[in-house]
C-alpha cells in the first residue's frame, strides 16, 4: 500500500497554517478534518503542533457549525 503525501507534509508551519489550526480546533473540527484542510496527511504532526501550541481537541471530533454573523444573524422582518 502506498501512503498518500499531501502538499504541506514535512514543511515548516506558516503563520497562516497556525491560524487555521487554532481556528479549526476552536470550532470543534476533528483531527482528521483539520489535517486534511491543512494539506498534511500526517495527523501525528498536526496533533503534535496543536499540543505545542497548548490547544486541546474537543471530545466527539465533529465539526460544529459556526454561529452565523451579521447580516445572517437577523431574522427578516
Amino acid at each position: 500500500m502506498i501512503e498518500r503525501l499531501d502538499l504541506n507534509d514535512a514543511k515548516e508551519w506558516s503563520e497562516m497554517d497556525i491560524w487555521d489550526l487554532k481556528n479549526h480546533v476552536a470550532q470543534g473540527a476533528s483531527l482528521e478534518e483539520t489535517s486534511e484542510f491543512l494539506c498534511r496527511s500526517d495527523t501525528f504532526e498536526v496533533a503534535r503542533k496543536a499540543k505545542e501550541l497548548g490547544l486541546t481537541w474537543q471530545r466527539g471530533g465533529h465539526k460544529r457549525k459556526p454561529k452565523p454573523t451579521w447580516p445572517f444573524d437577523r431574522t427578516p422582518r
